[in-house]
């Protein structure tokens, strides 16, 4: 079970209960643990003990702020300039040029 989460949907805590113990551990712990590649982000929906398994369930990859390292990485080899990149990740923000300052 989820115990304690974030407000943006991460785990913070998680809890799991068997016939002789409750463990309690960080989602993040979890993820280093297990891997990263098996468990792609400690945004967890659930978590439920099957057998001798621990089946959880989510969504998510990365830091979950909208832009994908591999596929920004893609539209650049793919020509497209870093304008265009961050208008496809990010299409309500405006981009403006901030003016320098004297120790620049």
């Amino acid at each position: 079970m989820i115990q304690k989460g974030t407000g943006s949907g991460y785990t913070n805590l998680l809890s799991l209960q068997t016939t002789a113990e409750r463990r309690r551990i960080d989602g993040r712990r979890l993820r280093r643990i297990f891997g990263s590649r098996r468990i792609k982000s400690s945004w967890l929906a659930g978590a439920e003990l099957e057998g001798n398994s621990i089946v959880l369930s989510g969504r998510g990859f990365g830091h979950g702020v909208g832009l994908c390292q591999n596929g920004a990485r893609g539209l650049a080899r793919k020509g497209h300039s870093a304008q265009d990149i961050l208008n496809f990740y990010y299409p309500e923000a405006t981009l403006l040029r901030m003016a320098k300052t004297d120790s620049e």
